[in-house]
């Protein structure tokens, strides 16, 4: 079978691009290879294997309970190679070596369209498998009006083709080792680290609405400029982050849509996406009070009309104090310096810690760049996390 660094620069060529980004947009042509290339991976290390009807490439071996590892390999465009990546392939070379006389099972998962780049909506593959995929959210659709059911159904056979569901009464645990998407490792200097929670991933769409006019007769105290008024959301979505951020939490308006969009007419309404990530309930509520009387004040000094609709809404999660004090003692057990963090961007691991013990291991980016080609870990460091993932894992045999 392959090593780990075998299957790692296979994978990489999967989706690679001229300019050294890689790009598996979820159910892409390049997508869908990936991970016919996992599944082949799968069944050389024993794993009974197969891809479920969203694309979620599902390996077990023994029965239960389960020890569950998994990732994702879809990417954004133009990502990088570590994202994801590595915390499947771990699960494989785990598997590889997992004892067959083994007290625990072992699942290892590629979950499938974790990222939100085409469909605006993360961690697709992981919430259908623990049903918490709105009926509505089959309708998505991506910029060339391509419904996420239509998609589904061309790369993987969804709905003839059924989705795995999770079997977690029967999951002990559930680990993920994933590349730190920050520079705080980094900075720590510090190789790994346990993570304890995942903040809340939201994403909303904001509307606001004034009325077109000729560019060159109307005055300019006259005008009821939509993209004027988005500039001030722009601003204050900045200033309240900054504001907020040391009490967890951050955002970033990152789209804007300008209607009708041309030389010689007054904006009359422009679309803004807005993400936000927050650390807990209060800090949320506050900012959306916060968004919300700005929304107010538009429509009182512009004369404009304002909305918000959550596309998407997770709460923020702590993972298993279980799966987090086992993963502390294996760092310490193998002499190194422990260090604990949240994580800000999301991962299929918070869907899973609502519904069993979930944990995460992050190993150092050293570039503390994430969703770019510029993403990077030392190998030496992607071989510490795997130590410490199969280490952590050694009371499950």
């Amino acid at each position: 079978m392959p090593s780990f660094w075998e299957m790692w620069e296979t994978l990489s060529t999967i989706g690679c691009d001229v300019d050294g980004g890689t790009t598996r947009l979820a159910f892409s042509e390049a997508d869908v290879k990936g991970r016919q290339y996992i599944l082949h991976c799968m069944e050389q290390v024993g794993l009974a294997s197969f891809i479920d009807g969203i694309g979620n490439v599902v390996g077990r071996f023994g029965g239960p309970p389960y020890v569950v590892i998994g990732s994702h390999t879809d990417t954004v465009p133009q990502g990088g190679n570590y994202d994801g990546i590595i915390g499947v392939l771990a699960g494989i070379h785990i598997a590889a070596t997992w004892p067959r006389s083994a007290r625990h099972g072992l699942i290892v998962v590629d979950w499938s369209s974790e990222e939100s780049s085409r469909f605006g909506i993360s961690t697709i593959g992981s919430r259908a498998s623990l049903g918490e995929l709105p009926s509505d959210t089959w309708l998505a659709h991506d910029s060339t009006a391509t419904t996420l059911q239509a998609a589904a159904h061309a790369a993987f056979g969804y709905p003839d083709v059924a989705i795995w569901s999770v079997p977690t009464a029967d999951v002990k645990a559930s680990v993920e080792l994933h590349i730190e998407q920050g520079r705080e490792l980094a900075d720590a200097k510090y190789p790994v680290a346990s993570v304890l929670g995942i903040a809340a991933p939201q994403r909303w769409s904001v509307a606001l609405s004034g009325k077109p006019d000729h560019t060159g007769s109307a005055a300019m105290g006259n005008r009821q400029d939509a993209l004027c008024g988005a500039a001030e959301v722009v601003l204050m979505v900045e200033q309240t982050s900054r504001q907020m951020e040391v009490s967890g939490l951050r955002s970033t308006v990152s789209r804007v849509v300008t209607h009708p969009g041309v030389s010689n007419i007054v904006p009359h309404q422009v679309d803004l996406l807005i993400d936000v990530r927050a650390q807990s309930e209060s800090l949320l509520r506050g900012y959306e009070t916060a968004l919300d009387e700005k929304l107010i004040q538009l429509h009182r000094e512009r004369g404009l009309t304002g909305s918000r609709q959550i596309i998407s809404a997770e709460g923020p999660s702590e993972l298993s104090r279980d799966v987090v004090e086992l993963i502390r003692q294996t760092i310490h057990s193998l002499g190194l310096p422990y260090r604990s963090m949240t994580s800000w961007p999301s991962h299929d691991s918070l869907v899973l810690s609502r519904h069993l013990p979930a944990g995460m291991i992050f190993v150092r980016n050293v570039s503390g760049v994430s969703h770019s080609p510029k993403e990077f870990c030392t190998r030496d460091d992607v071989d510490m996390g795997l130590q410490v993932l199969n280490t952590a894992l050694r009371p499950f045999h």
